[in-house]
């Protein structure tokens, strides 16, 4: 479920107000309360493969640059990824030329840990800055009583 207020969710479920209950909630942060890591690329020519060596370190994750080539019309970025454990995740962010312009990306599939991404860039386009970003999980397990619970119960008024 997405939430972008603080308000109140309603939740399939049901719990007992005369036991005891336990609620296990797992929220993903958005990707504006993530961290970030950007680094520039300079594009290679048609049938050009440029190694890279950049490795982007955030929360205990490492995004690995490994190489841009250019086959065929568009560039194509591979990268790596080490989460610190499962619940961690890297989202490719933007790509920006050096000019400015907003690069469009498409993935271009997965190959283990390998990822590539394709970058759609204008002829003139001689540098790119990618952002990555670090999205995890956070697991939140809650219990309470049944006398919180029939505090705060509504009671309607039948008609």
């Amino acid at each position: 479920m997405m939430r972008m207020d603080d308000g109140i969710a309603l939740l399939r479920g049901a719990i007992w107000p005369n036991e005891s209950w336990n609620v296990r909630a797992e929220f993903e942060h958005s990707v504006d309360a993530t961290h970030y890591w950007t680094n520039s690329i300079h594009l290679p020519t048609s049938g050009e493969k440029i190694s890279l060596e950049e490795t982007g370190r955030i929360q205990g994750c490492q995004i690995q640059l490994r190489s841009i080539e250019k086959i065929g019309a568009s560039p194509i970025l591979i990268f790596g990824f080490v989460g610190k454990n499962r619940g961690y995740q890297v989202r490719f962010l933007r790509a920006v030329d050096q000019r400015g312009t907003r690069v469009v990306t498409n993935y271009r599939g997965l190959a283990g840990i390998e990822r590539r991404i394709e970058l759609v860039t204008a002829p003139e386009a001689t540098d790119v800055q990618v952002t990555f970003a670090i999205v995890h999980s956070v697991v939140v397990e809650l219990s309470g009583r049944p006398s919180i619970l029939r505090t705060n119960v509504a009671r309607w008024a039948k008609e």
